[in-house]
Formats: structure tokens, C-alpha cells, sequence
């Protein structure tokens, strides 16, 4: 999956104007070996039940300009669909005002 949509708030906590962040696979902004085992529970819980709204979220991601990770909690996932009802990805919600950045781990 990819990144299809981001608002300036997103922008500012992955630190990247939209332009350079649509269309960037989401494994590049999960921070890898944190959290990739909770990713994929949720991915699979939202797979077999497509209504399912996944609260609370919490997991490490990743700046793209220089790898610093960042911990978001309280977050919402939820699966997104197109007018007609077919799949188009998921979604999260998260307040960048409560990102945790780190200093270590790039």
C-alpha cells in the first residue's frame, strides 16, 4: 500500500510537503521491526472485518528526511472504500501534537 492522501498535519510530523508524500509506500513511513507484528494483527483484524475501526493505535514511524522515529498513540485505523465500494486502503488518525520524537534510533 501506498500513501494516497495526506493532511498538513501528517506533512509536518513526517516532516515532507504533500507532493513528496503522496504515493510513498507505507513501509517506508512504519518505522521497520517496531511495530510490524501489531501492523499486520490490525491489517488482518480490518481484512476480515471490513466495518472494523481499530482505537486504540499505537506504533513508531518514521520521518522521510531523517529516519528520526516518532511514537504515536490514541490513534484510529480504519479501512477506506471507494463511491462504489471497492477497497482503497486504510487510514489513521493520530494528533501530531502528541507525537513522541526520539532522538536515537535513525
Amino acid at each position: 500500500p501506498e500513501t494516497n492522501y495526506a493532511n498538513f498535519g501528517a506533512c509536518s510530523a513526517f516532516q515532507i510537503p504533500r507532493s513528496n508524500l503522496l504515493g510513498v509506500p507505507a513501509c517506508r513511513v512504519a518505522k521497520p521491526g517496531f511495530d510490524q507484528e501489531t501492523w499486520s494483527m490490525i491489517l488482518q483484524r480490518l481484512q476480515h472485518d471490513p466495518s472494523n475501526v481499530i482505537e486504540p493505535y499505537q506504533g513508531y514511524r518514521a520521518t522521510l528526511t531523517d529516519g528520526r522515529r516518532f511514537y504515536i498513540s490514541d490513534a484510529v485505523v480504519w479501512n477506506c472504500y471507494t463511491d462504489v465500494g471497492e477497497y482503497y486502503g486504510q487510514a489513521i488518525l493520530f494528533d501530531r501534537e502528541k507525537a513522541a520524537f526520539s532522538g536515537q534510533d535513525r
